[in-house]
């Protein structure tokens, strides 16, 4: 019986790993595979390999320094490095301290696993095995063949798996950049009087939905209508914007309670907005059919509006209810008291897990620091909305803190203090 090698292949390339070793496996050598010399290294520590293959630039351990080192051992496994680095001097390094050879990439992996075989063999005082017939070598041809098929098909999956990783990062970065972008819309329209209400209400409304197993398209358009749920109080006057509906006489709250079908309105001007701004439209119905515009209940109002009714409500009674003292305990009581009214007893249940997550933070004295401006730096996320003197809006409570943002809130707020939520090595 033909003795069985073991081989370690080290790559920080998930491709070169398994084509490697496939080719080595279909030699008969018993394989194992380690992603950088640190696993390598480990691995040998409690096992014996006859072969080892690596690659050299790979993350924390070089393979370079994993070579040395085993070189250095009494008994050494034979060694071959692989490796895209075309350098003439390094490579004779290597064959000096005494690798059994360095390949190049790209590379023929049946060719080098034979190779492989047949050195070891000869290493061993084992006959190579003599494929000298017709068949044989017909065999070998179509094997060598479909390998080289199989590594180019693996090469080209590679690629578009590749390029479908850069066109999902670039998604990503745009659907965050124009979250980002309807975060400061969101705060303009709001008025300076209601300072983060659209924030708190985006973070409990994702915080539910998360809760509920929402799945990512349905989660984007919750996350959206949140930010512009009211946009239709936009031109309202301030008398009606910024009092709660149920401090508004008769007249005032007519005109009022029209505002979700001018937000739902305004959203139908968006390409792709349309799940939103059914959400905007029924945000503001009731569970028990008591709400409005259209007086629907149950489970007839969409369920994102739902999550949206509770995460409003919640901190519409914040604002204007809160007392001082535990805000998530007085939270916890109204979504209690307005369950199965104003609020789908499901989503109630969701939304008490969340209070915490939501509104201790911002309201736990020792989450925040004052920082005067000339002090802030990249990465700080602000504890409050921020205005200049003559009250102009600049930045929104929950905004993280870029270098441009940085200079131009120190030209316009000349020294004063802003603040700020704790890093966690403060």
């Amino acid at each position: 019986m033909e003795r069985q090698f073991r081989a370690l292949v080290v790559d920080d390339s998930p491709e070169d790993r398994t084509l490697i070793s496939r080719a080595l496996q279909h030699e008969g050598f018993v394989c194992e595979v380690a992603n950088d010399g640190v696993m390598a290294e480990n691995l040998l520590k409690s096992k014996v390999y006859d072969v080892v293959v690596t690659d050299l630039r790979m993350p924390r351990k070089h393979g370079h320094q994993l070579v040395v080192e085993l070189l250095e051992q009494r008994n050494p496994p034979v060694i071959f490095v692989v490796t895209g680095l075309s350098e003439p001097k390094l490579v004779s390094d290597l064959l000096e301290r005494g690798v059994a050879d360095v390949v190049q990439k790209p590379l023929s992996y049946p060719t080098l696993a034979a190779k492989i075989k047949v050195l070891l063999k000869k290493k061993a005082g084992l006959p190579a095995s003599a494929e000298s017939s017709a068949a044989n070598r017909v065999a070998s041809s179509i094997h060598s063949t479909a390998e080289n098929l199989r590594q180019q098909l693996s090469l080209v999956t590679s690629s578009f798996q590749e390029t479908i990783d850069q066109l999902e990062t670039q998604r990503q970065q745009l659907e965050a950049g124009f979250l980002d972008s309807l975060r400061v819309l969101s705060n303009l329209i709001s008025g300076q009087g209601k300072q983060s209400h659209v924030g708190r209400v985006e973070a409990l409304a994702e915080c539910i939905g998360r809760q509920a197993g929402l799945e990512e398209g349905r989660m984007r358009h919750l996350k959206f209508a949140a930010l512009l749920h009211d946009i239709g109080q936009f031109g309202m006057p301030d008398k009606l914007r910024n009092r709660p509906p149920w401090m508004l006489d008769e007249d005032e709250f007519k005109i009022f309670q029209n505002y979700p079908f001018v937000s739902a309105t305004l959203m139908g001007e968006v390409r792709g907005a349309e799940t939103s701004s059914e959400i905007i439209e029924a945000h503001t119905e009731n569970f028990d059919g008591s709400g409005f515009p259209k007086g629907l209940a149950g489970e007839a109002i969409l369920f994102e509006a739902r999550i949206l009714r509770v995460a409003d409500g919640c901190d519409l009674f914040h604002m204007y209810m809160g007392q001082p003292g535990d805000v998530v305990e007085q939270l916890h009581d109204h979504l209690v008291s307005e369950k199965g009214r104003s609020y789908d007893p499901d989503v109630v249940n969701l939304a008490i897990g969340c209070l915490s997550a939501t509104y201790a933070p911002a309201e736990a004295a020792d989450n925040v620091r004052p920082c005067r401006v000339q002090d802030l730096v990249p990465g700080l996320v602000l504890a409050e909305n921020i205005y200049d003197e003559h009250g102009h809006f600049l930045a929104r409570h929950g905004g993280r803190l870029n270098d441009s943002m940085i200079e131009r809130l120190r030209r316009l707020l000349r020294g004063q203090q802003v603040t700020v939520y704790r890093l966690p090595e403060d």
